[in-house]
């Protein structure tokens, strides 16, 4: 029963990308350059001002495999969803990074954005970019004034 337990343990974490010595708070994990590329890419759109004052930077991906964003996919994932989207905004450079987990009744494969704050109004550089990774250069956007 008890390796039996252990190989349901493993396999999960296996599938959500971990590996079976994880502990709960690894199966959410940003997910390296080479797997974005893998399903299809990753592409930003226009950001827009909430009515909060925040800025919202719309994020498209879908770590299926099944959509092609920024190239055709080379990989299918079925067990895969989004968990959600890191951001982090230095100086003029905003870095973010697709965590993915186990499917839920409120998940989806499919990005929608991040909610970046309250930023200065200006030009910025979106990068892709987990730790310890090279950045990837996925394009400039320009944050509207309030």
């Amino acid at each position: 029963m008890i390796s039996r337990i252990l190989l349901n343990a493993a396999l999960i974490m296996s599938v959500a990308g971990g590996s079976a010595a994880a502990g709960p708070s690894d199966i959410f994990h940003g997910q390296p350059w080479e797997f974005m590329e893998s399903v299809g890419g990753v592409a930003i759109g226009t950001p827009s001002r909430t009515p909060l004052g925040t800025t919202f930077l719309p994020v498209i991906c879908d770590v299926s495999g099944l959509t092609t964003i920024t190239q055709i996919p080379t990989a299918i994932n079925s067990a895969l969803v989004v968990a959600g989207i890191d951001a982090k905004v230095d100086g003029r450079q905003i870095l973010i990074t697709v965590g993915t987990g186990l499917p839920s009744e409120t998940t989806t494969s499919s990005c929608s954005g991040v909610d970046l704050g309250e930023i200065p109004a200006g030009d910025y550089q979106v990068f892709y970019y987990n730790t310890g990774q090279d950045k990837h250069l996925l394009g400039e956007m320009i944050v509207p004034s309030y």
